[in-house]
């Protein structure tokens, strides 16, 4: 909403400018969704792979294994091992952490919750596992992140 009005009220390449400041990577239309679908943001028609994915968006703090993710679906876990591999090129499990761990990133930047209850929030059993995790996949510490 606010890059419409910067384009409105001092054009679009003061608006483009911001963009890039805030790493968007386009200035969306003002009566464009705020969020694109699933669908377009996996690029990918296939309902299971959805499906799964939409549980794991939505089971950020108690995260389901595998297994019941395949159990929900109605497939075998070896199926939805394959559909990650062939849409995504990552494992379910994988595909999971980074979720959770993009969603603590958000949470470090946007909130003044403590590292423990975001770990919490975002489903790690230990602090000390989603430290290792964090850094790991960010290349920082939490604590960092602020």
């Amino acid at each position: 909403m606010m890059l419409y009005l910067i384009s409105a009220q001092h054009g679009s390449d003061l608006a483009t400018t911001v963009a890039d400041e805030l790493v968007y990577t386009q200035v969306r239309k003002h009566n464009d969704p705020q969020r694109r679908s699933l669908q377009k943001r996996l690029d990918t028609r296939n309902p299971n792979l959805i499906e799964a994915v939409q549980l794991m968006e939505h089971n950020i703090e108690e995260p389901l294994s595998i297994p019941e993710l395949s159990e929900h679906l109605g497939i075998s876990d070896r199926e939805l091992e394959r559909l990650f591999k062939h849409y995504l090129q990552t494992t379910p499990s994988a595909y999971y952490r980074n979720l959770r761990l993009e969603q603590a990133r958000w949470m470090l930047q946007q909130t003044s919750d403590s590292v423990t209850s975001i770990a919490v929030a975002c489903g790690f059993a230990s602090l000390s596992h989603f430290t290792r995790s964090y850094h790991r996949h960010f290349g920082k510490k939490p604590s960092e992140e602020r």
